[in-house]
């Protein structure tokens, strides 16, 4: 599959739900699949895991993760969930670029939660932009790399 892929369903996500701006809430998205989410109390090497079921899924997410890096973890989740059907029942592991997998899920994660329209408005502290993104600082940084954005702090 190529990597274009996540950023085409990303886009789908953002018309079908008809985000307006940020944060991104999976709300409206869980609402029209079977899918719990679940805290876990999970070492800080353990991010989250999707269990895809007939009747009812699970993402499971670490309690002990910062918010952002939970919201982040969320879709990530769900990409596997609507994409890797064939694979998902395991453990996403940090560092997650080992995998192509995994790299889709952060890249389809990364435009639902900082489309590039949304970023190039971002004013004030990094920290601030991130919250206001619902993102960890780390993710945004990666995310102004990935679109060659330099900004000052």
């Amino acid at each position: 599959m190529p990597l274009e892929h996540p950023v085409r369903v990303a886009r789908w996500i953002h018309k079908r739900y008809q985000f307006s701006g940020p944060p991104v809430s999976l709300a409206p998205v869980l609402a029209d699949y079977p899918i719990k989410v679940d805290l876990r109390d999970w070492p800080p090497d353990v991010s989250g895991i999707c269990v895809r079921a007939e009747l009812l899924s699970s993402i499971g997410i670490n309690q002990n993760d910062t918010m952002g890096r939970r919201h982040f973890t969320l879709w990530h989740e769900l990409y596997h969930y609507l994409i890797h059907d064939d694979e998902c029942q395991f453990y996403c592991v940090r560092p997650w670029e080992r995998q192509r997998r995994e790299r889709e899920c952060n890249i389809f994660a990364a435009h639902v939660l900082m489309p590039q329209e949304w970023v190039v408005e971002l004013e004030g502290p990094l920290w601030v932009a991130a919250r206001k993104l619902g993102v960890s600082v780390q993710a945004l940084s990666v995310r102004l790399d990935e679109l060659g954005i330099r900004r000052m702090e």
